[in-house]
């Protein structure tokens, strides 16, 4: 999560716990709400509970599916950016 908030622009705090930076991402990038939530609750599970076993296949792929949310993200933002620059240097 953290290399997709610093992707898209919006760095966690140093000191952001994962919850923390799953609800920035969150705010950030709203598709990838979902995601987050599920890739912290298997981080919860398998570091804080002993009885549960964490699911490594839906962190798996919870992780991609932020990955590349991310990267279209950036995408957007890089020919977004790129187009207006463009644009004011032909006014």
């Amino acid at each position: 999560m953290s290399l997709s908030l610093r992707r898209i622009g919006s760095p966690p705090k140093p000191d952001d716990t994962p919850a923390e930076r799953a609800i920035h991402l969150g705010s950030e990038l709203p598709p990838a709400q979902p995601p987050a939530q599920s890739l912290v609750a298997e981080y919860h599970a398998a570091t804080y509970s002993p009885t549960q076993d964490a699911n490594v296949e839906l962190a798996r792929l919870a992780g991609s599916e932020i990955r590349l949310l991310s990267y279209k993200a950036w995408l957007r933002r890089m020919f977004t950016e790129s187009s207006d620059r463009r644009r004011r240097r032909f006014r």
